[in-house]
């Protein structure tokens, strides 16, 4: 009898948790934040409670989970995003595989941000001569975006640049200049 007081215990509280969560419309910010709090809530105030639950049940809801956040459709979504996308990706699902969930998404941040500073390292201007009777024309037109990263590559072309020449630096479709490179290329006007 004191078992099935207990599970009862266990389904009303469970259950209200899952209600709450539904009535929040179970796919918006708030629901995620209200589930989040029913969790840690449950973890503070009945730890002894949620170390009855078997392994293999959590083991079992871990896998659905698991299953549901990196199934096949979304290798494939990652896949046909691109390397860019696809190789982060799958270092952190294999690094969460070998090592925690914690180490792998600690490697898959680190990853991700070094595949961001490789991608912001890239081009960051199109440089057009032309030859004219009194010097060069030279057009340095920047792209999108154009950050800190991008300051020697352009410091080295506007000091390689040949005497007598007219430089024009359009940024018309710029939508954001670091504040260095705005600095370098303002000292040479």
């Amino acid at each position: 009898m004191e078992n099935i007081k207990r599970y009862l215990k266990s389904d009303i509280l469970s259950g209200l948790v899952v209600f709450l969560v539904a009535l929040l419309g179970g796919r918006t910010k708030a629901a995620t934040i209200a589930d989040g709090f029913f969790l840690l809530l449950a973890v503070v105030s009945i730890p002894f409670l949620l170390n009855k639950i078997p392994l293999a049940c959590l083991a079992a809801i871990l896998l659905m989970i698991g299953y549901k956040l990196a199934s096949p459709a979304i290798f494939l979504k990652m896949w046909k995003n691109g390397s860019y996308q696809f190789a982060p990706f799958i270092i952190t699902v294999i690094a969460v595989v070998f090592t925690n969930l914690l180490v792998g998404v600690g490697i898959g941040l680190v990853i991700s941000m070094c595949f961001i500073l490789v991608g912001n390292m890239r081009v960051a201007y199109f440089f057009q001569s032309e030859k004219q009777e009194d010097g060069d024309t030279i057009i340095i037109k920047f792209t999108q975006e154009v950050s800190f990263l991008n300051k020697a590559t352009i410091k080295k072309t506007l000091l390689n640049l040949p005497k007598n020449s007219t430089v024009i630096l359009n940024a018309e479709n710029t939508a954001y200049i670091d504040y260095d490179v705005l600095q370098r290329t303002s000292s040479i006007a």
